[in-house]
């Protein structure tokens, strides 16, 4: 059986179950089955609403998917380098001292998540709703890794940049409220080696201040954009609805996520039923999407300047 499209790959999971057994199609732990590699670059390609996927570094499912793996993870306290290497210059003849790297390890398990969402039948028969099917799951899938790989516990799911124990905290100057201050302590505290990188991540709750701020010197710092490409005291800007609200802890950070690890698992796995009720009656069906996923920072502690000042990768407002 050939599916021209997801439509009709979504709509066999309804109506040809069996016959898709049948075929050996690979099936999920939690059933449904695997959506066709023809397709599940366009069904995952990255959303340009998602914020954290498309700047970290994603470990592909490899032969074993949802087995754990074992990443070295960066242990050091200097900001000097993100080696864990000590350097040292040699002159000709000069012995060669040697150096040892200092790792921990990080254990990526991909977890499994769901999403659930209600189509008519008639759209399911109709092949041409191939980018609505594509965007529907497309989207699901980015604000639920959003959410996991920004406040995740680590629990059940990813653990979030929130949550890292990586993270340095800045003290906002007054409650509810995110002022210039706020920022030039939060820039502080970011890494060197993350400048080229970090981005703004902001609830929705903040734009009005942030689009408004002013430095003393009446410089306005945010700068328009299409929607992706804005940016704010000269970094990108990402607004979100999965952070804190204005005045939380979190409701902005400055993050840098090249140093943020996503491990990808099995899936996605499709699989639609229609259940006798209501939706039988309205000619509606259930579509559930299951992927595998996990996620963590990838340094574990934050770094020390020689005056004792830590700074991070993921800078937190509290």
């Amino acid at each position: 059986m050939e599916f021209r499209n997801i439509v009709e790959f979504v709509a066999a999971t309804r109506w040809e179950a069996e016959n898709l057994r049948g075929m050996n199609m690979t099936q999920g732990a939690s059933g449904g089955f695997l959506v066709p590699e023809a397709f599940r670059d366009a069904l995952l390609k990255v959303n340009y609403n998602a914020i954290v996927r498309p700047r970290a570094t994603a470990l592909q499912p490899g032969e074993t998917p949802d087995a754990p793996l074992s990443i070295p993870a960066l242990r050091q306290r200097s900001t000097r380098a993100l080696s864990g290497m000590r350097l040292q210059w040699t002159a000709e003849g000069d012995v060669k001292q040697e150096t040892q790297a200092a790792f921990d390890e990080i254990i990526l398990k991909p977890k499994e998540v769901s999403g659930y969402c209600t189509v008519t039948d008639k759209l399911l028969r109709n092949s041409s709703a191939e980018n609505y099917i594509n965007t529907l799951i497309g989207n699901s899938i980015s604000q639920a890794e959003d959410e996991a790989f920004l406040t995740g516990d680590g629990i059940g799911r990813p653990l979030g940049v929130l949550n890292s124990p990586a993270r340095v905290e800045v003290d906002r100057l007054n409650a509810g409220q995110i002022e210039y201050a706020d920022i030039i302590n939060m820039l502080a505290r970011l890494i060197a080696q993350s400048w080229q990188n970090a981005v703004w991540v902001a609830s929705v709750t903040v734009v009005p201040q942030l689009f408004t701020m002013v430095s003393p010197s009446g410089h306005v710092l945010f700068r328009p954009g299409d929607g992706r490409n804005q940016s704010f005291a000269g970094f990108p800007l990402a607004v979100t609805p999965v952070t804190p609200d204005l005045g939380q802890r979190g409701d902005l950070v400055l993050c840098d996520f090249s140093k943020y690890l996503i491990k990808d698992g099995s899936g996605p796995f499709i699989d639609s039923s229609a259940y006798f009720g209501r939706l039988f009656e309205e000619n509606k069906s259930i579509i559930r999407a299951t992927w595998n996923v996990d996620g963590q920072p990838w340094i574990r502690q934050p770094l020390q300047l020689t005056d004792g000042t830590e700074q991070s990768a993921f800078v937190i407002l509290r």
